[in-house]
């Protein structure tokens, strides 16, 4: 739990950046971004986060539930007001997950990896998910962006379950040793965030190389599922703008920008 005032020295430390500019922490919330689009209906600058212990009806991407048991993880959502071309804005999802690697490597011994597009693995299990939700601020039509993210921190095999327990996994179980309080991984995280609050979309060079050093989908099968449509492929590499270059078994090669991904070896497909 973070406490006043461990919030009070984040927020004295973060004094002077974007990400957490305003920083709202709640004991219990339906979802940290159904807040946060609240705040932002409301005029809240870019940079302002909502923080909770936990969420009654987080969710992940179509509509999926997130678990988000209370003092377990970290659950907060980032607002972001980014002036770009319409076409960039889907690098802010795996910006993301970059700026989210780099804050748990900071912050414990490990190194993790991304599954195309969005998702922090680590030893073939899920340790965070991210979901970016896009919709139009009422007072200028300009488009805003809220960026959830879900850190598993403390779950046991049996705070997940016998199903979410085959594709999660929490950085208790994974470092025991190198833990950090939710403090100082929230703090860590939104200076990682910053560059992506303040510059966006600059610094998509070098985001782009991390990102494809990190990534695991590269030669790898994998399936891509769209709709009722499974189709097997091989990875070949992640193209300039984030998407992937695959080869399906016909030999045809295309990018793939949206779907689902499943890759061989990654949360039980074999």
């Amino acid at each position: 739990m973070i406490t006043a005032e461990e919030l009070d020295r984040i927020r004295i430390r973060l004094a002077g950046q974007v990400a957490g500019r305003e920083l709202y922490v709640y004991d219990s919330v339906t979802s940290t971004s159904d807040v946060l689009r609240d705040k932002m209906m409301e005029g809240a600058p870019g940079g302002t986060v909502v923080a909770a212990f936990t969420q009654t009806a987080g969710r992940g991407r179509k509509g999926r539930r997130f678990q988000s048991l209370k003092g377990k993880g970290l659950y907060f959502s980032l607002l972001l007001r980014p002036r770009c071309r319409p076409e960039e804005l889907s690098a802010i999802t795996p910006r993301t997950a970059v700026a989210v690697c780099e804050a748990v490597e900071w912050c414990t011994d490990i190194r993790p990896a991304i599954k195309w597009p969005n998702d922090i693995v680590c030893d073939g299990r899920k340790l965070c998910g991210i979901l970016t939700e896009a919709m139009p601020d009422p007072s200028d039509g300009s488009v805003c962006i809220i960026v959830g993210i879900g850190i598993n921190l403390y779950q046991t095999d049996e705070d997940f379950g016998p199903e979410l327990s085959r594709v999660a996994v929490s950085l208790a179980s994974l470092s025991p040793r190198i833990l950090p309080r939710e403090s100082t991984m929230l703090e860590t995280v939104l200076r990682c965030l910053d560059p992506l609050a303040a510059e966006f979309p600059a610094g998509h060079a070098r985001a782009l190389e991390l990102y494809r050093s990190r990534c695991l989908n590269p030669g790898r099968d994998i399936r891509i599922i769209s709709g009722t449509e499974s189709r097997p492929a091989r990875c070949l590499g992640v193209n300039d703008d984030f998407s992937l270059q695959v080869q399906y078994n016909d030999g045809s090669i295309c990018s793939v920008s949206s779907g689902e991904v499943s890759v061989r070896g990654i949360y039980g497909y074999t």
